[in-house]
């Protein structure tokens, strides 16, 4: 089977033998499948704590739903007469401040506010673990490709090897093309225990991040489509933006006009000589804050807030603006080069039908021979790893637009 017409699910079924030596690869070709959605959510799983999620939702679960704005008070007070025929006092007052429609309201926007700020932040925990995941996975195809190349230079090399060997035995051809293959014999040995090696690496950096020990069953993602509104929908912005409107209504928290009531229920107990009086009261404190009066330092904490949000949120837009025109531009000379590529490979088959056939007793020949045979494997080779690397960078467009895997 030629390199240039492997698909991925039989690069992976082969890797369970090029790799037989390590029990990452014995265990990658079972029958059990995983998406790469699974993938991100074992990594999830094992590197996000528990405890991480937990905190986020029972401080987005901690609404207040009492309507005291402060814990109730109990005052007592006692006063004794020093007059012989004075009175004594004795007084307890229950204090209780009551929290205003307004104020609750607020609070209610408070909860809501951090429900969204933590659904956003496990969003941008999702995609960085997609940013891992799909840097392991890409580099890890491009050296897996490499390996089999050298693979392949490998099998049509020890074919040659043999075929002068016995020339060079019978005396039909000199020395020289037989060293010349044995030269790159243990160059195509090295090449591959280079990337055998970086692709166990990967492969390794896989385990340790999902746990897994099966790779995806499809390593390619769906085709980006350019959105208009790619800057509006990302997790980062919208971080952002939920973050500002938490700060504006914890700055509005501060407002006089949401000074609580003060409720205050009172017994009195007044003692003389000619009569016992027992008296009961009620009192309220309504704060006459009808219109905001926030202090100087709020509005300057306000603008100095807003001033930081605006400049931050606009230097995420410019950097994933800036980041998608630079990975579409690369995406479109990648596909325009696939086209010639394409027409490359049509050419070296049939070159590689041709050196078949050209076989000489000629030194000189037989280098170029088998030049043209590693130069039809390269070639090979090169369309395969354009096609890798024109998935790596839809990945990329998607990881850059803040969709998670």
């Amino acid at each position: 089977m030629k390199l240039y017409v492997l698909p991925l699910v039989m690069m992976r079924v082969l890797m369970g033998i090029a790799l037989a030596s390590t029990s990452m690869m014995s265990n990658s070709v079972k029958s059990k499948e995983i998406s790469l959605t699974d993938a991100l959510q074992a990594a999830m799983e094992k590197h996000y704590h528990p405890n991480s999620k937990n905190q986020l939702d029972s401080a987005a679960s901690a609404e207040n739903s009492s309507w005291f704005a402060n814990h109730p008070s109990l005052s007592f007070s006692f006063m004794q007469s020093q007059e012989n025929f004075g009175s004594d006092e004795a007084e307890i007052t229950l204090n209780l401040p009551l929290k205003t429609n307004k104020q609750r309201n607020l609070e209610q926007q408070l909860v809501q506010g951090q429900n969204n700020s933590n659904s956003y932040t496990i969003t941008e925990v999702a995609l960085h673990f997609s940013m891992l995941i799909r840097e392991t996975l890409g580099a890890y195809q491009v050296d897996y490709l490499l390996m089999e190349k050298a693979d392949h230079k490998l099998s049509v090399l020890n074919k040659l090897q043999q075929k002068f060997q016995n020339s060079y035995d019978t005396n039909t051809v000199s020395l020289y093309p037989l060293l010349t293959i044995k030269k790159e014999l243990l160059d195509a040995k090295i090449e591959k225990l280079k990337y055998q090696h970086k692709a166990k690496n990967w492969l390794d950096r896989y385990l340790e991040l999902t746990g897994l020990t099966i790779l995806p069953n499809k390593l390619t993602e769906p085709p980006y489509v350019n959105d208009p509104q790619v800057i509006e929908k990302h997790p980062v912005i919208k971080s952002l933006d939920a973050a500002w409107q938490q700060q504006k209504k914890l700055l509005k928290a501060t407002d006089t006009s949401l000074t609580p009531w003060h409720v205050s229920i009172s017994a009195k107990k007044v003692d003389s000589p000619d009569f016992v009086d027992n008296q009961i009261g009620l009192a309220v404190d309504v704060p006459l804050s009808f219109t905001s009066n926030s202090s100087q330092a709020t509005h300057t904490s306000y603008f100095n807030a807003m001033k930081e949000y605006q400049l931050a949120r606009d230097q995420a837009g410019l950097t994933i603006q800036l980041a998608l025109k630079s990975a579409l531009n690369e995406l479109q000379l990648l596909q325009k080069q696939h086209a010639f590529l394409a027409e490359s490979l049509k050419i070296s088959q049939q070159i590689e039908q041709l050196t078949e056939s050209m076989s000489s007793s000629n030194a000189l020949q037989h280098d170029v021979l088998l030049r043209r045979m590693l130069e039809v494997i390269d070639i090979q080779s090169s369309y395969a790893l354009n096609q890798i690397k024109i998935q790596q960078l839809n990945s990329t467009l998607r990881q850059i637009a803040g969709i998670p895997l």
